[in-house]
């Protein structure tokens, strides 16, 4: 069975940490917010499905999106749609638990051209770009 890291999954070494502005391809297709009916906006529900290997053994779990150019799928309709994008082009993990904590880290950071954006700069890379900005620590 093939082990994924998420960066794996996008073809990252996974020793690399994704930085401020920084952007990764996750889905080949668009996502523009949607207003739910409870108010709140969307632009990535995600899903998932389980591949297994031709003798029916687990391989991976896939990540695919039911919103779709702010249309919402069944999971059946979005898997056929990722199915025709290619799975090659969507995240990969080795359980649905992994996939799922992937997603709950990284709610909210989907743009509406399918890439994942780090929207918010930790502490120590605010601290490194103040330095960056003091004439006395250029030097």
């Amino acid at each position: 069975m093939p082990m994924f890291s998420p960066l794996q999954a996008f073809n990252l070494n996974p020793q690399k940490k994704l930085t401020y502005d920084e952007r990764i391809k996750v889905f080949p297709t668009e996502h523009p917010m949607v207003k739910n009916k409870d108010g709140s906006v969307s632009n990535v529900i995600l899903s998932g499905e389980d591949i297994l290997t031709p003798d029916g053994k687990y391989a991976y779990t896939v990540a695919f999106p039911t919103m779709v150019g702010g249309k919402n799928y069944t999971k059946e309709q979005a898997f056929e749609i990722a199915k025709k994008q290619g799975l090659d082009k969507y995240p990969k993990f080795n359980s649905v638990k992994e996939m799922n904590d992937w997603a709950k880290e990284n709610h909210g950071n989907i743009d509406k051209q399918g890439y994942l954006v780090k929207t918010k700069p930790s502490t120590s890379e605010m601290i490194m770009k103040a330095i960056k900005l003091i004439p006395s620590f250029r030097k």
